[in-house]
């Protein structure tokens, strides 16, 4: 199978498996009388084994070794499975890493859940959400006449953040924190 086939099946660019192949981490890709790669199955094996294995950060230097050791031939077992131990080693431990970030997430979720949950019955009590029927905007026009909450008075009054010297007034505030 051809460069472009290999790509199309397992989602990679032909830019990536001639990389692969010049850095070591696939052995070399026989060719046709043409000169252009020619992959079997082997080949593909191996594509998929480092696709695999650069997916979960193993480096590219131990990769390459692990093949350069691969391609020495039986001698290099133990080196081989010493590379695969080590490197588990490390994923173990950004594993766990990437657990306590996923709890820690949680952990702020939650919070963010229960505190947007008191606000919005704090809100209910104070602000009762009003009928579609009884829903007449209060302005015409603006971005509350599409809310079923009437605009907070504080932050609707013309003149709140008008400084005396000025004679027209600041931006309002959004509605309610967001």
């Amino acid at each position: 199978m051809n460069i472009s086939e290999v790509s199309r099946r397992l989602g990679l660019t032909a830019d990536t498996l001639r990389y692969y192949e010049k850095e070591g981490l696939i052995p070399p890709v026989p060719r046709t009388r043409g000169g252009a790669r020619d992959y079997g199955e082997k080949e593909f094996g191996w594509i998929e084994f480092i696709k695999c294995m650069r997916g979960a950060g193993i480096e590219v230097e131990a990769l390459a070794e692990y093949v350069r050791l691969y391609q020495a031939g039986d001698s290099t077992v133990q080196a081989r499975k010493q590379i695969l131990i080590d490197q588990r080693v490390k994923i173990a431990a950004r594993l766990a890493e990437i657990q306590a970030t996923l709890d820690r997430l949680d952990m702020k979720i939650e919070h963010y859940e229960s505190h947007i949950v008191r606000h919005e019955e704090r809100f209910a009590s104070v602000h009762p959400v009003r009928s579609q029927e009884d829903a007449a905007p209060q302005r015409s026009a603006g971005r509350w006449r599409h809310c079923l909450r009437p605009p907070c008075p504080v932050r609707a009054h013309p003149t709140v953040g008008m400084r005396p010297d000025r004679a027209r007034p600041a931006a309002p505030a959004a509605p309610w924190p967001v």
